[in-house]
């Protein structure tokens, strides 16, 4: 049987419009919660990073930056709008004309932002490194503001400041362990012009005491003093370098001159061993890019393990040959004739504490090739023809 309608139960409306209220009220609140949480998550996940967020508002000149940025950056709690040329004025003097630059070019195109410089903070001006990349957001093909992050790297930087001293102070006792080496064919070396300076101002003088003074051979005398004198102020400045904790500076150098110095400074160590000398050089034309203390250190390092390799254990004739070879590059090799080097030690020659030597470090070939890979070349071994080791390593040619 039908119902009437009169005989249904009527709905109030205005419980049923407050029960639509309510309903909305409970949804609206788990959405804030939702968004507070989702919030907190990310201000955690960029204090966990120290990775702040921001928007730059191109038409306003504004950055809109996050608590964590503010952090960063060394502003006041709650200043998170700051115009654009106030936020510029953070960067370091040193590396601000160069951020603008890469923020406008990439503005002017409308493409990616990506900037690494240092900041000097709002708060104390302690110096940070910051890292920051920025994309823009289109809308109906314009984009009128960027969003992106800043990260503070500066404790990366740090660490990498630190390994690099570490590897500096390092290669300075592997060149100073290296020259110790020699120290008795140094003082030899530098021993030489020392008596020849005597020598010539005794007979100098005895020039000057005739009567009437012989003054052509006296000053022929003296011109040999000043040229003896400056061979031993070169020999004991090339091994000041060499001992001396300093800076790399690239600059162009011919390897034949750097080879030619390394060979005046071990070459009574040459002779005292009995060692053939081979010499086959690239000449004028071996001009590369280099630090001469690095390069000079890794050919005294060659030069001296192919002294040591054929001083026992071999009753060939101990010939160390040294050649330059320029095509596309400056090829160096430096070859001896000793034992050679056994097979299951080729492969762990270059590793760092590998060393056959009694008493060795095991760290100068680990140097060496450390400085050729930063002059953008490559140092290898092989086996020598007729026994013995070749090394050498290829850098770029410069005009």
């Amino acid at each position: 049987m039908p119902t009437d309608r009169a005989d249904l139960p009527r709905v109030d409306p205005l419980q049923q419009a407050l029960h639509e209220l309510h309903r909305t009220q409970a949804l609206l609140a788990q959405t804030e919660q939702a968004l507070r949480a989702s919030q907190e998550l990310l201000r955690q996940g960029e204090h966990f990073n120290n990775t702040g967020s921001m928007r730059y508002l191109l038409q306003q000149d504004l950055m809109v930056c996050s608590e964590e940025l503010c952090r960063i950056y060394g502003l006041a709690p709650g200043n998170n709008l700051i115009r654009h040329e106030d936020f510029a004025a953070l960067m370091h003097p040193d590396d601000r004309q160069a951020v603008l630059d890469t923020v406008a070019a990439a503005i002017a195109i409308g493409g990616t932002i990506r900037v690494e410089h240092r900041i000097c903070r709002r708060d104390d001006g302690e110096v940070r490194y910051i890292s920051g990349i920025g994309k823009p957001v289109w809308v109906d093909g314009a984009f009128t503001e960027y969003v992106g992050t800043a990260t503070d790297i500066t404790s990366q930087r740090r660490t990498e400041y630190a390994v690099r001293a570490a590897e500096a102070d390092l290669a300075r006792v592997s060149r100073a362990t290296t020259v110790g080496q020699l120290t008795a064919s140094i003082a030899h070396e530098i021993n030489q012009p020392l008596m020849s300076i005597i020598a010539n101002a005794g007979a100098s003088l005895r020039w000057l005491d005739r009567d009437p003074p012989q003054l052509a051979q006296a000053r022929a005398g003296l011109e040999d003093i000043v040229a003896e004198g400056t061979r031993a102020g070169n020999m004991i400045s090339g091994l000041q370098d060499l001992t001396r904790n300093t800076e790399p500076v690239l600059q162009r150098l011919n390897l034949d001159g750097i080879i030619g110095h390394i060979l005046s400074i071990s070459r009574s160590e040459i002779e005292r061993r009995e060692v053939a000398l081979q010499l086959s050089l690239g000449g004028p034309a071996a001009w590369v890019s280099g630090d001469p203390v690095q390069l000079q250190q890794v050919l005294l390092n060659l030069v001296v393990n192919a002294i040591d390799a054929m001083s026992a254990g071999t009753t060939r004739p101990r010939v160390l040959s040294i050649r330059t070879v320029v095509d596309a590059g400056v090829r160096v090799t430096v070859q001896d004739s000793g034992m050679g080097i056994a097979p299951e030690a080729m492969d762990r020659v270059f590793d760092a504490f590998y060393t056959t030597k009694e008493g060795g470090m095991g760290m100068g070939l680990a140097i060496c090739r450390s400085i050729i890979a930063a002059h953008g070349g490559q140092l290898t071994v092989a086996h020598a023809p007729d026994g013995g080791a070749v090394f050498g390593f290829s850098l770029p040619l410069v005009p």
